[in-house]
């Protein structure tokens, strides 16, 4: 192979990110990729997110292949399994998932998580184990709508006090308490504390979270309601809710989840979105007696950079 014929895996180019981003996503229907094009290169114009994460691999000045990572707060990043034109060997795919990997561990990233649709390509599950990652979790994605909400406020014995910057360290300790023995990820358990997990959700913004509760019985703390509104999506998103471990089999998730509903329904947003692990039976019954439905799931692999 001549040196025209030599792959240069590198940041992409300005002029390049529509085509290398349409590359990146190639695995996707047309009207997904079509959708996930868009949104990155919008967020890109208000500069909230980083050209750094993707690369491209071209072969004599031509784009043959090309990765996503989106490096988020908490130490986290977002990976998508790297696309390649299929004239490319199998070096070019194992090649970007190197330098993607090398990017993260720069940044500092302690955990990457590669989201796949419901039933992801068998050759996109075998690029991301080759490089290391495992299977986390799957993923079910549930909405509730407008006329799924409460009217008033949801009666029950739970009480729910707004969140704070100055209690701050008493949400970590509850965080904390939540992931005793939980059924959402244990995959994830021990990886990341609370205090990094809650920098990913936001916590250390300006301003600060503004629907962020915890969840109290009486005169202690038993979980947190963590809700994220975004006005430009017209949704509503149940970010991260939870119970300490002697708090459960109460059946309080059902008024936990009314109480993201109401949150919704007052800040005129017609949807509440989440995402549950399908192995939460408590979690996923609750969801469901609130009126929650499915639109979609994932296959969750992670890797220890």
């Amino acid at each position: 192979m001549n040196s025209s014929d030599s792959l240069e895996i590198t940041s992409v180019a300005p002029d390049r990110l529509p085509q290398a981003l349409a590359l990146a996503f190639s695995n996707l229907s047309p009207r997904e990729a079509a959708i996930r094009v868009e949104a990155a290169l919008a967020e890109i114009r208000w500069g909230r997110l980083s050209q750094d994460g993707i690369l491209q691999a071209c072969r004599g000045g031509r784009l043959v292949g090309a990765s996503f990572t989106q490096v988020l707060l908490g130490r986290t990043a977002n990976f998508w399994p790297p696309q390649a034109l299929s004239s490319e060997p199998r070096e070019t795919v194992q090649r970007l998932i190197g330098a993607a990997i090398d990017r993260m561990r720069g940044a500092g990233v302690r955990v990457a998580h590669a989201l796949l649709e419901g039933r992801p390509h068998p050759s996109d599950v075998m690029r991301l184990e080759e490089a290391g990652f495992a299977r986390l979790a799957e993923l079910y994605y549930l909405l509730s709508e407008e006329e799924d909400f409460p009217a008033e406020p949801p009666a029950g014995p739970l009480l729910f006090e707004p969140y704070t910057p100055e209690k701050y360290e008493r949400l970590c300790q509850i965080v904390e308490q939540t992931y005793e023995a939980t059924r959402d990820c244990p995959g994830l358990d021990g990886v990341r504390n609370a205090a990094e997990v809650l920098e990913g959700y936001g916590a250390l913004g300006d301003p600060p979270p503004q629907h962020w509760m915890f969840v109290r019985d009486g005169r202690r703390d038993v979980g947190c309601l963590l809700i994220g509104d975004h006005p430009e999506h017209e949704n509503c998103e149940l970010t991260y809710m939870g119970l300490s471990r002697s708090a459960r089999g109460n059946r309080w998730g059902l008024q936990i989840a009314r109480q993201a509903q109401w949150v919704a329904r007052r800040l005129g947003r017609p949807r509440l979105v989440l995402a549950v692990d399908a192995g939460n039976g408590p979690a996923r019954r609750a969801y469901a007696r609130a009126g929650f439905r499915g639109f979609d799931r994932r296959q969750v692999y992670i890797l220890l950079p």
